[in-house]
């Protein structure tokens, strides 16, 4: 009876670790499609600006670089980026590992929401806009790492520079027609009168 209850205890318990087992399987397996599937770059930062062993697929296109796991996040972004952009971030990260500011206030603040990127071509270098967005991970209440969010806004960035100029293109030629609404009537009979007669003769 005691060596049936021993393997019926076996059994449950090898039982328990399979289904176990499959949950974590199901669980990395969850995580892998969510890294490889999500457009922004992801990735956990340590106070020594080390990029944690998991990352999203978009982290490497982003910056054009494989194992990415490891690195040092300042060294990369280095060549990247202007000095006073490296110091910035600095800083900035140094204020988010402190315990006495809040997160909200400071990240509310954040300098690092329109970053431009340089990155090196085989011939050429190719300007782009990066947001950075941080948050605290913690864990019993405490942490030590930032969870750190890249969005490549180079077409939003691209298409508010369009829409200024478009805007700025209006409003000069509002104020033309505004100037030519205020001519004289007769000035502006005899400029249309002549305006009609070259182009009668043009055609």
């Amino acid at each position: 009876l005691a060596v049936i209850n021993f393997f019926l205890i076996l059994f449950h318990f090898l039982n328990r670790l399979r289904r176990s087992d499959r949950l974590i399987e199901e669980s990395r397996k969850e995580t892998e499609d969510i890294l490889e599937n999500v457009n922004e770059g992801l990735f956990l930062l340590d106070k020594d600006y080390i990029i944690g062993s998991q990352h999203s697929k978009s982290l490497t296109n982003f910056f054009g670089k494989e194992d990415l796991a490891g690195s040092n996040f300042v060294e990369l972004m280095r060549p990247l980026v202007a000095e006073k952009t490296l110091e910035t971030l600095q800083e900035f990260t140094e204020i988010l590992y402190s315990p006495r500011v809040n997160e909200s206030l400071i990240t509310d603040l954040n300098p690092l929401n329109e970053v431009e990127i340089n990155l090196s071509q085989t011939s050429s270098f190719e300007i782009r806009y990066f947001s950075f967005q941080f948050s605290r991970v913690y864990e019993n209440k405490e942490f030590n790492s930032l969870l750190v969010t890249v969005k490549d806004i180079t077409e939003q960035i691209r298409l508010a520079k369009q829409l200024k100029a478009a805007n700025e293109k209006a409003s000069k030629e509002i104020d033309m027609l505004m100037a030519i609404i205020h001519v004289d009537n007769h000035m502006l009979t005899d400029f249309l009168n002549t305006t009609e007669k070259e182009l009668n003769e043009v055609n």
